[in-house]
């Protein structure tokens, strides 16, 4: 495995030293026995930047926990988990929502992330996070589920980008994404991204539960997590939890060399690279066995180290995330522009809406040309930004060599 494979090149730091506590109690057999953390304190911090903390509470029993950390720590990682359930409990009351809204209408849904795996891992209240209720609809019938959605207390969500791959919904349980197509997601070469049509035409797709919506199959919610969590924030680590990724294709329990795994990593094709798809993949396996090679000196350039390394410094390390801005604009994005002049044309030229959700809503109509004519000055000044942190970084490693 070259380190050219993988479009990540994160920094030589020194991992924090409660990073395998959190990574073992997060990812490793609940049973085993794990060193405690030289900080306690440190450590829960640390749980809490990865996502992970309610995570950990929710898997390793109490009293495990309470040996660990010790129990004013053990009473904030209760927190946090009572904090994600109640999350998901008002996640379930929109699913309930949604289905029921699509049921009247006749409308094919099926659940992606959170949703699919709820339904599909049977992953237990409290155990992952979520930002909102990722649902793929028909196109061209997303406007019918959207007009019943809103008769139920639904509302647009203002604050939203514009963006041409979902719709955002905004109720008192929380926020719902529409799409119309799974970006980065392809079931045969040449064909478009996928839609409902499609994963019901390749029988990828069954009832989930009781209610009219559907679950996709295991290698498709694979096949989307990988493409979301790799391809659309692969260089906005800041922007999503990375380690959230790991922690899902650990809970679907999926084997990098089994067939599903395959099948997903071909559909990707496009949009991620083989070696950042085994490398997800992989770490998952490791981490789940309670393998901690790939934080260890010795390990540093294996896929799997190289890709811990990144969510690492991208949830920790400013001047690393800041580095990928310049990148993450020259990187094809699922659903967005294939070529590079048509991906700095719509960086450069924005919508109202995105006007509202970069820079804030203006007081009036001129406020929103004034914030279109200074966007592109403001890319070639994050562009700089972003160059003079690579520096940084760089300059970093070379000292610490």
């Amino acid at each position: 495995m070259h380190r050219r494979d993988l479009r990540f090149a994160p920094p030589r730091r020194a991992a924090a030293p409660e990073l395998p506590w959190v990574l073992q109690r997060a990812f490793g057999p609940p049973q085993d026995a794990v060193p405690p953390p030289p900080d306690p304190r440190a450590a829960i911090a640390l749980a809490e930047q990865f996502d992970l903390a309610h995570r950990i509470c929710s898997r390793v029993p109490p009293e495990v926990l309470l040996a660990d950390v010790g129990p004013r720590p053990l009473a904030r990682l209760m927190f946090r988990l009572e904090e994600v359930r109640e999350l998901a409990r008002l996640a379930a009351d929109s699913m309930a929502s949604v289905a029921a809204a699509a049921a009247e209408r006749a409308i094919p849904i099926v659940w992606l992330k959170y949703a699919a795996l709820r339904t599909l891992a049977r992953i237990p209240d409290g155990r992952r996070g979520m930002g909102d209720i990722d649902v793929l609809a028909p196109g061209d019938r997303i406007g019918e589920l959207a007009a019943v959605l809103r008769t139920r207390g639904f509302t647009d969500d203002a604050g939203a980008p514009d963006a041409a791959h979902h719709l955002r919904l905004r109720s008192a349980d929380g926020v719902v994404e529409v799409h119309p197509r799974m970006p980065g997601v392809r079931l045969a070469s040449g064909a478009g991204d996928a839609t409902v049509a499609d994963l019901q035409r390749e029988g990828l797709v069954q009832p989930a539960g009781e209610t009219s919506a559907l679950e996709p199959s295991r290698p498709v919610v694979v096949a989307h997590l990988l493409a979301h969590g790799l391809a659309q924030h692969g260089m906005a680590p800041d922007a999503y939890p990375g380690m959230r990724l790991i922690a899902d294709l650990l809970d679907l329990g999926i084997a990098p060399t089994e067939p599903d795994a395959t099948r997903a990593i071909s559909w990707v094709a496009q949009a991620v690279t083989l070696a950042e798809a085994n490398a997800a993949l992989g770490l998952a396996a490791q981490l789940g066995r309670g393998d901690l090679a790939a934080t260890t000196p010795e390990a540093s350039e294996t896929a799997e180290a190289l890709l811990l390394r990144h969510l690492v410094a991208g949830t920790l390390d400013r001047d690393y995330c800041q580095s990928l801005r310049l990148l993450a604009v020259l990187t094809p994005n699922p659903g967005g522009p294939r070529t590079l002049l048509g991906r700095a044309w719509a960086a450069a030229i924005i919508t109202r809406s995105q006007v509202d959700a970069i820079y804030g809503r203006p007081s009036g109509r001129w406020g929103y040309l004034g914030w279109q004519l200074y966007r592109p000055m403001d890319l070639i000044v994050r562009a700089g930004r972003s160059v003079l942190a690579r520096r940084r970084v760089r300059r970093r490693d070379s000292a610490g060599a």
